[in-house]
């Protein structure tokens, strides 16, 4: 029987190794397709195998691959357990299998979790957590001491919240500082521009000139104008000037109006100050005008003082305004003189008039005296003049 076994082996097998070293009794490779005796090795047809036997201990161990490529089944020292191996190729073989291959789980299939409706999924280091569920328009945060993340607003105060600058077409400024955000949103351009409301919206208003102060105008298209300041001094006149010996209209005084001063309501005051003197022993006249543009006003004298050795001490002030409109004006004038001799009793004239002047463009203001006589005795003499604008 022994004999028979071994010429089945010597014919089924390519290649036999004995080795003593690794204590391995039998080791047998390139399994071919044969079936020994009743009491031989069987081996499936048309597989290549290999099949080895090791003494471990007091036992025989077995190391093959008997059916499958694939599997590698190992008998253990004590001969009471086995164990099937994948090789390598076969490992590569179903890992790719599971990563081709889908599957569904129903959501009955899901017996316990930490899931809330509408909340998300967090590792807290040792377990899968979930958050609760946010509000409209909340997001995911981080709170401000640490921990798990939170559905919340975002806090705009907090400089590790937000980063960069909102831009103007977002609803920004798309500036870092108050100043530049001031100037990006501003529609001011001039140094002196204010922001009014007109009503719809913030619009420029550009500075005015010189005294002139902000008021309220519902007839303007944005509520407010500028316009003279209470009493505004808008010239002051040191010229001195000598009117003597000659019938001739001499001006005294002139000052050019600018456009636009006097506006529909706008108002101006000129004082003039100076002295007469008439020795000739006769009364004779000071004939005087005042005019604004090419039209005289008013056309007024003072007549006396026939032989007053000292000179009179003389005030003429004149009142200009618009009379509603800016091609409407009125104006007076009103003239005291008194002689130190006196002892308080004074002279007065005055005299009234209007206009049809385009008071929008620069217009001349202006004052005459004519002597009556042309004589060395006679004289006026114009000291100072002060022009203010009255509102």
């Amino acid at each position: 029987m022994f004999k028979r076994f071994l010429s089945a082996l010597l014919v089924l097998f390519l290649s036999i190794s004995i080795v003593h070293a690794d204590k391995k009794i039998l080791e047998l490779d390139s399994i071919t397709a044969l079936t020994s005796g009743t009491n031989g090795v069987a081996v499936q047809s048309g597989v290549t195998k290999r099949f080895a036997f090791s003494l471990l201990g007091s036992y025989l161990g077995t190391d093959a691959h008997i059916a499958d490529l694939t599997i590698h089944t190992v008998l253990n020292d004590t001969t009471t357990t086995t164990s099937n191996l994948w090789s390598a190729s076969k490992i590569n073989t179903e890992l790719g299998l599971r990563a081709l291959t889908s599957h569904v789980h129903a959501a009955t299939d899901i017996t316990s979790s930490p899931f809330a409706t509408n909340g998300v999924l967090f590792w807290n280091a040792s377990t899968i957590g979930a958050t609760s569920a946010g509000t409209a328009n909340q997001v995911l945060r981080i709170p401000s001491g640490g921990g798990a993340p939170v559905f919340g607003q975002i806090d705009l105060s907090s400089g590790s919240a937000v980063t960069g600058t909102v831009p103007l077409g977002n609803g920004g400024t798309g500036q870092s500082t108050q100043t530049d955000a001031m100037n990006a949103l501003s529609p001011t351009t001039t140094k002196g521009d204010v922001l009014v409301d007109n009503g719809t919206n913030v619009i420029r208003l550009s500075v005015g000139s010189n005294d002139q102060v902000l008021t309220a105008d519902s007839a303007e298209a944005s509520g407010v104008k500028w316009s003279p300041s209470g009493t505004t001094r808008i010239d002051y006149d040191r010229t001195q000037v000598d009117v003597n010996n000659t019938t001739s209209e001499t001006t005294i005084y002139s000052f050019v109006i600018p456009g636009g001063t006097l506006g529909t309501d706008g108002s101006l005051r000129l004082s003039i100050r100076g002295e007469i003197k008439n020795s000739t022993g006769t009364n004779h006249e000071w004939k005087f005008k005042i005019k604004y543009g090419s039209t005289t006003i008013a056309d007024t004298f003072f007549q006396g003082y026939a032989s007053n050795l000292v000179p009179a001490a003389i005030a003429l002030d004149v009142h200009l305004f618009a009379d509603g409109g800016t091609s409407a004006q009125k104006g007076y004038i009103h003239g005291v003189a008194k002689r130190q001799e006196d002892f308080g009793s004074s002279q007065h004239w005055q005299g009234y008039g209007t206009a049809a002047e385009d008071s929008t463009v620069n217009k001349a203001l202006t004052v005459t005296v004519q002597l009556s006589t042309a004589s060395t005795s006679l004289y006026m003499h114009k000291e100072v003049a002060t022009l203010e604008n009255v509102k």
